[in-house]
């Protein structure tokens, strides 16, 4: 299996099938386990082999990642924010600090985890994001509250 993958460190991939996609077998297992990960970096591909083979269908693949946070505004990214008067930020004043955004247009979604990545095949997914109280989160795809606050 093929996904795309820049800059993370693949520590585990576990495939598992849904339900419907094998008879049980006595002792069988719908959970395969990775034998081989292999990252390409050049052309932003991670390719998992199993240690059995998937049938296609439906499944859910998890993967754990680890990476780096960026300052490259691709992907999952830390920038420097600062109070702003006329355009001007000061580093010094209370309210500068660092924000975290994200930039997955056209193909950096795969800077922040591995997934299908291309224009033409993007995935969907949901994510959640807990916000002091005097910071305010921004999104724009369609929000929920959340009642946690810190």
């Amino acid at each position: 299996m093929t996904v795309n993958a820049i800059g993370v460190e693949i520590l585990e991939a576990v495939y598992e099938e849904d339900r419907d996609q094998r008879p049980i077998v006595k002792g069988a297992s719908r959970i395969s386990r990775a034998a081989d990960i292999l990252l390409d970096d050049e052309n932003q591909v991670m390719t998992v082999e199993f240690e059995r083979g998937i049938l296609q269908g439906d499944g859910t693949l998890s993967i754990l990642f680890a990476g780096d946070m960026g300052t490259d505004m691709k992907g999952f990214f830390r920038t420097h924010v600062g109070n702003s008067i006329n355009g001007i930020g000061t580093s010094t004043s209370p309210e500068s600090g660092y924000s975290f955004a994200t930039q997955f247009e056209p193909t950096f979604a795969r800077a922040a985890f591995p997934c299908f990545d291309e224009p033409d095949l993007k995935a969907t997914f949901d994510i959640s994001i807990v916000v002091p109280i005097n910071r305010m989160g921004l999104s724009n795809m369609v929000t929920q509250p959340h009642p946690a606050q810190f």
